[in-house]
């Protein structure tokens, strides 16, 4: 999101199986990244056009679908979801703000499954809403309640929800796992104490899901990533032991955004701007990678990042850039 108080904070495991199956990145070579560049082997920028039906005021998700085109929701401020193609020209908006079939009032998030098709959250009004790959509406699945969305390649749909709501009263699971017409499967991931404990709230995504299935997930007030078999059952957890794991009275909110998974076997989070680094058994392999810009997505081996430039003397802007890094082989 473009005006949230994110602080991006970036993570990436490095494992052979838990978050892909392609060929893990050596960690000697991790072990002494310096740069972005230096893991990530190429880099494209795609400038999002803008037309007075496509201004954007904040992304709250971005997938891409089977074409390649980036779809873009806005769910705090504009309420609406867009299409762009690979080459950023504006295809168009995807449904309609409204209270009809296939409308929605709170699009925070989208995901795209194994089918091509498009699921979109509509938080407020407690349903996901499907369309196929033609953007045609099909259905909608509810109610259900969760903030941001992911499903399975099999399947299976999943809702985060690691916010801390006001007065609190106690623990409850952030990761409710769905089946396709919406029924709770069972639900996993207690938020941790000391998130309840915490003076901040943020609304943000804390979980992706690696191509084997398994869920990491992180809540953006405790520095601690959980990984999850697909079922809810916890594997371990893992962060660096030399960054802030609380915020105590007195100081600045954790800014965290993560953890995304890559095909190759990595996980990415960010903090304070850098990127830390874990191999598959969460031991830090590198840290303190510069990396100010917030990373929206992680797709196969890449990672999508958002980048918006500042107005000029006549107060107009743009729309953001997104820049796509593509993991070294």
């Amino acid at each position: 999101m473009r005006r949230l108080s994110f602080v991006i904070w970036s993570l990436i495991v490095l494992a052979s199986g838990n978050c892909g199956r392609g060929g893990p990145t050596p960690a000697g070579a991790l072990s002494v990244a310096k740069t972005l560049d230096d893991v990530f082997g190429s880099k494209s920028e795609v400038q999002l056009e803008l037309t007075d039906d496509g201004a954007l005021a904040e992304i709250t998700d971005l997938a891409v679908d089977i074409r390649g085109n980036f779809i873009v929701a806005d769910g705090v401020r504009l309420n609406r979801v867009w299409l762009f193609s690979p080459e950023g020209k504006l295809l168009g908006i995807l449904g309609a703000s409204g209270q009809g079939p296939g409308e929605y009032s709170s699009p925070l998030s989208v995901a795209v499954d194994g089918e091509g098709q498009i699921l979109v959250n509509d938080y407020f009004r407690m349903k996901i809403i499907v369309y196929d790959r033609e953007y045609r509406y099909r259905r909608e699945i509810g109610p259900v309640r969760g903030h941001y969305l992911h499903v399975e390649h099999g399947g299976r749909i999943y809702l985060y929800d690691g916010m801390v709501p006001p007065r609190a009263q106690g623990l409850f699971d952030t990761v409710k796992a769905l089946d396709r017409a919406g029924e709770l499967l069972f639900s996993f991931a207690p938020i941790p104490e000391a998130a309840l404990e915490s003076r901040f709230s943020r609304l943000a995504d804390g979980m992706d899901i690696g191509r084997s299935g398994r869920i990491y997930e992180m809540n953006h007030l405790v520095y601690r990533i959980r990984e999850f078999t697909p079922e809810g059952k916890l594997i371990k957890s893992f962060g660096n032991p030399e960054a802030r794991q609380t915020a105590a009275a007195g100081e600045a909110p954790l800014d965290l955004n993560g953890p995304f998974c890559l095909a190759s076997g990595l996980v990415i989070v960010q903090r304070e701007n850098v990127l830390d680094i874990f191999d598959n058994d969460g031991t830090l392999a590198a840290s303190g990678i510069p990396c100010d810009r917030r990373i929206l997505l992680a797709r196969g081996n890449a990672i999508y990042l958002e980048a918006w430039d500042e107005a000029d003397e006549q107060g107009k802007g743009s729309n953001p850039r997104i820049v796509r890094y593509e993991l070294r082989p």
